[in-house]
Order: C-alpha cells, then sequence, then structure tokens
C-alpha cells in the first residue's frame, strides 16, 4: 500500500485521477477543495473538470465519511484531509508568499510523517509546486494518465477464428454475424480463419 497526495492541477486535468491509484489511498488537501470550487463556474475543459470532480466527491461522500476515508473500487481509500497544523512550522519563510501551496504541502508533510513508513508520494502538475516538496524532503510524482503502451493501441486490424461453416457463409453471402466477445470498430479491417485449416481465411472491412 501507498500514500498519494494530489494537488488541484492532477483533479483539474483528469477528475478520474481519484479512481487511478488501485489499492493505494489517495488524499486530497482541503485547499485543493476549496480550488476546484473557485473553477467551477469557467466554461472551458478546467471548468468542465472541477464540475465533474466536484460530483465525484459528494457521491464518495454519500457512500461514507470523507476524512475517515471512503473505499473505491479498487480497493484503496479516498480521504479529505483537513488539517495539519502540526507540520506547518516546517515550511521555510521564503515559501510564505503563497499560503494556499503551504497548505497542501503541510498537508503532505503530515500525511508522510504519520504513514508509518507507508511509501508517501505527493502528486502534482505544477513543476515549481514539485521542486517545493522535493526541498522538503517528500518523493514527488508528475501525474501523467496519457501514457499509453504501444501494445495496447488500436492497429487498425485483428484476427478472428471461426468454424468452418461461418467461413462458407462468409463466401456464399459475402457478409458475417459476429457474436464474439472482442470489440470490433467501424472501418476495422478482420482477417477471420477457418478454425480447422488456418491457411483458409477471409478478409473483411468493417
Amino acid at each position: 500500500m501507498k500514500n498519494y497526495i494530489l494537488d488541484t492541477t492532477v483533479l483539474l486535468y483528469d477528475p478520474q485521477a481519484l479512481f487511478k491509484f488501485e489499492e493505494n489511498n489517495v488524499f486530497i488537501p482541503i485547499t485543493v477543495i476549496e480550488d476546484i470550487d473557485r473553477f467551477k463556474k469557467d466554461l472551458n475543459e478546467t471548468g468542465r473538470n472541477a464540475r465533474q470532480t466536484s460530483r465525484l466527491l459528494d457521491g464518495l461522500r454519500l457512500k461514507g465519511s470523507l476524512t475517515s476515508g471512503v473505499k473505491i473500487d479498487m480497493g484503496g481509500k479516498v480521504i479529505v484531509k483537513l488539517d495539519a497544523s502540526s507540520a506547518a512550522a516546517k515550511i521555510p519563510r521564503e515559501f510564505q508568499s503563497n499560503p494556499r501551496d503551504n497548505l497542501i504541502l503541510s498537508i503532505a508533510l503530515d500525511v508522510k510523517e504519520k504513514s508509518g513508513g507507508v511509501p508517501t508520494f505527493f502528486v502534482s502538475k505544477d513543476i515549481n509546486l514539485r521542486i517545493k516538496a522535493d526541498a522538503l524532503g517528500l518523493d514527488v510524482e508528475d501525474y501523467e494518465s496519457d501514457k499509453v503502451d504501444i501494445e495496447e493501441l488500436y492497429s487498425g486490424f485483428t484476427a478472428i477464428t471461426t468454424q468452418p461453416e461461418v467461413i462458407s457463409g462468409f463466401f456464399e453471402t459475402g457478409a458475417i454475424a459476429y457474436q464474439g466477445e472482442e470489440k470490433l470498430f467501424v472501418n476495422q479491417y478482420v482477417t477471420i480463419v477457418d478454425a480447422s485449416d488456418a491457411s483458409r481465411i477471409a478478409y473483411q472491412r468493417g
């Protein structure tokens, strides 16, 4: 299990980030909730993401206490963290020009200090805030939900193995009623392979 403290920038970038840390604990500083509220009226993608984040958190609230932690389907918890007064004194005075950042960093430090050795990470898309967090001794990460395994990308074609009579029906009518489990896409190129004779194939562009 790990702890992840999310900055406002993460949720404004991807509201579903709440559910993308699997069986780990996701901490949302109360300042982040206040930030999200300020952006909700914006008529752009940031505003839409802020509104979606609010709806998701409200849905979790109906399942239990967010300050105690609400379990999610992946096995982890989403926790709204309210106070970090014990850690606030550790924020250097050079950082005092930004009270919002200070509270978020204080909460991140507090979570780490009370973690009992559980790996704890501060996650933000704000480069400067990541630098500050690193200077305070926090383990930091950028949030990059757009990273995709090349092997998972849609290739434009697929192969389906089926029974001989299905192949024969295709040659007779030029069509096939596909009832398999694999999801097919419009204009996808499909190779239909005879299960009894792999050399007997047909092609269909959807």
